[in-house]
């Protein structure tokens, strides 16, 4: 679909931006398109279009690709070669080319993955919400998973709504760091996003009993040349009323939505 409408837009000669070229190199890799996407990639370069963060990141997963199907037969790959085009795989989402990718290392390389290579094929699967199978390959390592590894699938929990197994991975990660926040906010967002409420406040009163704290969130915005920095919670901020006051309202009217549940727990955080 991706596909068909970028080349819709070549034959009426509609300009695309980054953004529409990002999104039809990233489609390209998932269906394996390897020559569409060196098309798309030439055309860039034609062009002359400035290649931002979000474009080259496309630009490089599809490259990895490319190169790793070039190497076939001349080259042997090593553990670094393997973490590339994982990763690559990951980014794209090209689920089975990475898995094929994965097993070929034993049968067809005699390399012996490492905990950074089951990482990289559990947050494959959990990306795509194969929520299972990435819980079986952790069960199956041989190695002891890594604070990572929970971690990706606590995040693909938050996105494929998995409380059962989120409340697992939340679980080991208090046995590797009982006292780092990521595990403890993420698992509040969870259970925020699907409306157990109870449950977010609980998790949120758990940290504040253990002294866990979270980080307070920042973010940058250049306005007319100049820069802005903004800390969540900052009363030192100039405009800090004015800022709260909008915040309030937006809680407000998302506390009526229960589709907002998720959002209205990032702007507790803000408060």
């Amino acid at each position: 679909m991706v596909m068909s409408l970028f080349s819709s837009m070549v034959v009426n000669n509609v300009m695309p931006d980054n953004v529409t070229m990002a999104i039809s190199v990233h489609a390209a890799a998932e269906i394996g398109g390897l020559d569409q996407g060196k098309l798309i990639h030439s055309r860039v370069v034609r062009m002359q279009m400035k290649v931002d963060a979000f474009l080259g990141s496309a630009l490089i997963d599809i490259k990895a690709l490319e190169l790793f199907s070039e190497m076939q037969g001349d080259v042997m790959p090593n553990n670094v070669t393997f973490v590339a085009i994982l990763t690559a795989c990951s980014h794209s989402g090209h689920v089975d080319e990475g898995i094929k990718i994965f097993n070929s290392m034993k049968e067809k390389y005699c390399t012996e993955p490492g905990i950074e290579h089951y990482g990289l094929l559990v947050y494959l699967y959990a990306r795509s919400g194969r929520l299972n199978e990435a819980e079986e390959v952790v069960d199956n390592m041989p190695m002891k998973p890594s604070r990572s590894i929970w971690g990706s699938i606590v995040g693909a929990c938050r996105a494929h709504g998995n409380i059962v197994l989120a409340e697992r991975a939340f679980r080991e990660l208090l046995k590797l760091e009982p006292d780092e926040p990521g595990g403890y906010v993420l698992l509040s967002y969870i259970y925020a996003t699907w409306g157990r409420r109870s449950c977010s406040d609980k998790i949120r009163e758990h940290m504040e009993s253990r002294g866990v704290k979270k980080a307070a969130g920042g973010s940058s915005v250049v306005i007319d040349g100049v820069f802005h920095d903004f800390v969540a919670a900052d009363k030192r901020q100039p405009r800090w009323e004015e800022i709260q006051s909008i915040l309030n309202c937006m809680k407000s009217e998302m506390t009526s939505s229960p589709d907002f549940s998720f959002l209205l727990q990032i702007l507790l955080d803000l408060c």
